[in-house]
């Protein structure tokens, strides 16, 4: 990483955001992230959704949890999430001199002195009231939602041995007996409105959305005492692969 942030020019960095997101329950490799920030001056947006109340296991964040690091953090509510409030989200900092800028555009820029008057132009992306009581109270079951995902959290992204059919395969056989999978999401340099715009690396990106399988991730919300999916997709994934070869 440190011979990559010599190789970026500062002109294409000084007003640029970065994004870490944890993906399977796991922080993302942050330490890297957090050198080019305090190099460029760059912005850091984490998306810890994936992530709730994990900990970092080395290094400088040894023993933070995902999350607390001086910046951005966002969580998605979206219905596929751990937490859901069917859609909507939460932006989170504990940057005292950024985060008032974040609450004057999440009101839609209102002026302090007449709240009909905005100062400039933003738009209405604020999640409805409804939307948030619902989450509020997904919020207080945290810790039950995460006690019920744990025992699976490894099954949520898998790599299929060399063996084994393709990862389009396996979703067509999944999808094809009622269980929900795809491929991870396609990397940034796949699509069609980044290719014009520079980028080091990605072979390692493309590699991974080649060959892994990503199942549903319903988190806790599953019956009391079931495992979430476990046994149900594991039997038919074995069994689908030899006809799929």
């Amino acid at each position: 990483m440190r011979w990559r942030a010599r190789a970026v020019p500062p002109r294409c960095m000084w007003r640029g955001r970065l994004t870490g997101a944890e993906r399977g329950k796991l922080g993302a490799e942050i330490e890297p992230v957090l050198e080019l920030r305090h190099r460029f001056g760059i912005r850091v947006v984490e998306d810890a959704t994936g992530a709730h109340t994990a900990r970092w296991r080395s290094g400088a964040v040894k023993g933070r949890q995902v999350s607390n690091i001086r910046g951005f953090v966002c969580f998605s509510f979206n219905g596929n999430k751990l937490i859901t409030s069917g859609s909507g989200g939460m932006l989170v900092s504990n940057d005292a001199a950024s985060a008032p800028r974040a609450r004057h555009l999440v009101n839609q820029a209102k002026s302090a002195d007449d709240g009909y008057m905005r100062d400039e132009i933003r738009y209405n992306y604020r999640m409805s009231h409804l939307a948030a009581a619902v989450g509020v109270a997904q919020v207080e079951q945290l810790d039950s939602f995460l006690a019920r995902a744990a025992p699976s959290r490894w099954l949520y992204s898998v790599m299929p041995g060399d063996e084994a059919a393709s990862v389009v395969d396996l979703v067509r056989g999944l999808n094809a007996r009622g269980i929900q999978g795809r491929r991870l999401w396609s990397p940034l340099l796949r699509r069609r409105t980044y290719v014009s715009c520079e980028r080091l690396g990605g072979a390692v990106a493309d590699d991974i959305y080649q060959r892994v399988l990503s199942l549903a991730q319903l988190g806790g919300r599953h019956r009391r005492g079931t495992r979430p999916g476990g046994d149900r997709t594991l039997q038919p994934v074995g069994a689908a692969q030899p006809t799929l070869q």
